[in-house]
């Protein structure tokens, strides 16, 4: 998942970022480690998970829609991280407009 992440956030800022040009971003992420994330985040499911628990973890994400989960998750998280944000921006414009009738938009 993290490779997948790596390569969604590569393809996203060389969008942005065209100048850079295909050298920069191949070198970029040469230099991005997965490794690297897996190290922050073996203690965190080490203080949550038994070794029995991440057994069971392993059987699951070596089952067919374990590996289905794991490809899926980034476009999962991506959309639902957008759904959040308009969720949230539709709140804060109701709030607003609640002010605003109420006559309440001085801070």
């Amino acid at each position: 998942m993290a490779i997948q992440m790596i390569n969604q956030i590569t393809t996203s800022f060389k969008t942005s970022y065209s100048k850079a040009g295909d050298k920069f971003w191949e070198d970029f992420k040469n230099e991005v480690k997965a490794e690297d994330l897996e190290k922050m985040i073996i203690p965190i499911y080490d203080k949550y998970y038994t070794e029995n628990d991440i057994d069971q973890l392993i059987t699951f994400y070596n089952s067919p829609i374990g590996k289905k989960m794991i490809s899926t998750m980034p476009q999962i998280m991506t959309e639902s991280m957008t759904a959040g944000q308009n969720w949230a921006k539709q709140i804060i414009e109701k709030y607003h407009a609640k002010l605003k009738e109420k006559g309440n938009l001085e801070k």
